[in-house]
């Protein structure tokens, strides 16, 4: 993961709690063991790990929050912003993941 002692306030964040690496550390290793490898971790906008899945003309990341909660980003084709939520339950982590490989297969 990048470093956790990095000044994540320099984009308005606070740096993530051990909930939110504990769930990233999940998202990962799920990510790894589905052939789903993230582009990049860093800082999330919103107190946390952002995990980044990019592909030429795609973008997906799971917020994995401070708050203890996850969710899914990505854009669809029309470039308009979406979200969904993610339980913290293996199911829907690689439902998730799912879904990012399948928006990246199209790009």
């Amino acid at each position: 993961m990048t470093a956790l002692d990095a000044d994540w306030g320099t984009i308005g964040s606070d740096p993530p709690n051990d909930a939110a690496r504990q769930l990233a550390f999940r998202v990962l290793e799920l990510s790894y063991s589905n052939s789903v490898e993230p582009s990049l971790v860093t800082a999330s906008a919103e107190g946390g790990v952002g995990i980044v899945y990019k592909a030429p003309g795609k973008y997906a990341a799971i917020e994995c929050l401070n708050r203890g909660c996850m969710q899914l980003l990505w854009f669809s084709q029309d470039g308009e912003p979406q979200v969904r939520r993610i339980k913290k339950i293996k199911r829907d982590i690689k439902e998730a993941l799912e879904q990012v490989a399948a928006l990246h297969a199209h790009a």
